[in-house]
């Protein structure tokens, strides 16, 4: 009865620590990711379709995220040991910004004082040195603030963290503790 009970107790935590994954590839990387000694990344693109009709208050402008996605993205993986070598084949990852744009949440409790979601969702390409496609998927994170700008700064972290942790484990390289700044 005990083993049984502690089989159940272990499969309900399993089931709630365990959420949709933030990072969806679509089919498998058609050459190894373990194949590639370098990263480099380029600038992501904005791919939001326009609302019609517009919104009443102006969506927030994600020029800044645009820009800083590339040097996030190689640092994190550079702090993690994966594709940080000085020379050897090159993995490019491109992305576009499909969604950016915050929204009022209900509180999960008394304790909890994040009234705002921010939703970030990417479409990452995978690209070999000689350009050709490899792999990709979709990152859709949603990140929670007390403010609309620290709900999207949220979201956009684990947006970086998603996809980082995708190909760090696709590559199968890199210490496997956290850090103390993951989700």
């Amino acid at each position: 009865m005990n083993r049984r009970l502690f089989a159940i107790v272990l499969l309900l935590l399993g089931a709630t620590a365990c959420s949709t994954p933030e990072f969806i590839p679509v089919g498998a990387p058609t050459r190894p990711l373990r194949s590639f000694d370098r990263i480099d990344a380029a600038a992501l693109r904005e791919s939001i379709p326009k609302k019609d009709p517009p919104p009443v208050q102006a969506p927030p402008s994600p020029s800044a995220f645009l820009q800083s996605f590339r040097k996030d993205l190689i640092l994190r993986l550079h702090r993690k040991q994966v594709f940080d070598a000085p020379s050897g084949p090159v993995l490019m990852v491109e992305g576009s910004l499909l969604r950016y744009e915050t929204g009022d949440r209900k509180p999960s409790g008394k304790q909890d004082t994040d009234l705002f979601a921010g939703f970030v969702d990417l479409d990452v390409v995978l690209r070999d040195e000689k350009g050709t496609r490899i792999g990709g998927g979709r990152a859709s994170v949603i990140g929670t603030g007390s403010t609309p700008d620290m709900a999207l700064s949220n979201a956009e972290k684990k947006a970086v963290w998603a996809i980082t942790s995708y190909l760090r484990k696709q590559a199968n390289k890199g210490p496997t503790k956290g850090e103390p700044d993951e989700p």
